[in-house]
């Protein structure tokens, strides 16, 4: 088999952020990779309306239509690209009104770090391997070291926290339980949820980072309700003291009480 005895390679999911990683549309091979990259590294929870779903490791939470845009596909490429992975057992996924459940098929395979080898097309007639050193691919996208690492981190989590939750349209807010209900019970829903989709919409259009969703969401809350009260505060503008009132001169000029 080609590739045999070739041993793997560690992925960054970072590599989504690269403008290589942006032209459209996908290959099939491409496609399957980025399915590896979307899937949890661990078990995770996340808000979907008023449900708290949980979602297991090698899992995520999708829709048709959002990996139709991702990938540049139509409907119906997307749909039978998933049921080709399906009947080669190499993903499980299930679609329903709200959401489509995927689960890459033993997926401690892609994650083992001690494995010497791991065949990502589980029998297709060959693999394509990037070797890059770690150094080598922090200077291919372009980052530091710290960089690299802090942007890992905050995409995906690896900090050993607990009960986080994936929020916003492209689940990419993420949110501790605590602190979802501490920004609900300070800020209401309506305006926590709102602000998490501002802060999605934003990270996913400008592939901004941010150390922490949490702080930076009380932060822009903040800072509009600080310029709510400062437009408060100054009040109406005052009358132009050079301003004329034209009817009054009019009355005046013309003799009228």
């Amino acid at each position: 088999m080609a590739g045999e005895g070739k041993g793997w390679i560690s992925l960054y999911r970072s590599i989504q952020d690269h403008w290589l990683w942006q032209e459209k549309p996908f290959d099939k091979a491409r496609a399957w990779i980025d399915l590896l990259l979307l899937a949890n590294h661990q078990d995770n929870k996340f808000l979907l309306g008023n449900e708290l779903i949980e979602v297991k490791k090698g899992s995520f939470i999708t829709s048709q239509r959002k990996l139709m845009e991702r990938w540049g596909w139509g409907a119906g490429k997307t749909r039978e690209f998933l049921k080709l992975l399906q009947s080669d057992g190499m993903i499980i996924f299930e679609a329903d009104k709200k959401k489509t459940t995927i689960t890459i098929v033993s997926y401690e395979q892609y994650q083992n770090r001690n494995a010497s080898k791991i065949d990502i097309s589980r029998g297709a007639e060959g693999s394509r391997n990037i070797n890059r050193t770690q150094a080598e691919h922090n200077q291919y996208m372009g980052r530091t070291q710290t960089e690299t690492n802090n942007n890992d981190n905050n995409v995906n989590n690896d900090n050993n926290e607990n009960n986080v939750v994936c929020l916003g349209e492209f689940k990419n807010v993420l949110l501790k339980e605590e602190e979802y209900e501490k920004l609900i019970s300070t800020h209401t829903r309506a305006i926590t949820d709102k602000y998490i989709e501002k802060l999605s919409l934003y990270m996913e259009s400008e592939g901004k980072r941010y150390k922490s969703h949490y702080a930076t969401i009380q932060r822009w809350i903040k800072e509009d309700k600080d310029k709510e009260i400062s437009k408060l505060e100054l009040g109406p503008r005052p009358k132009d003291e050079y301003a004329y009132d034209m009817k009054e001169i009019r009355k005046q000029l013309l003799g009228i009480n």
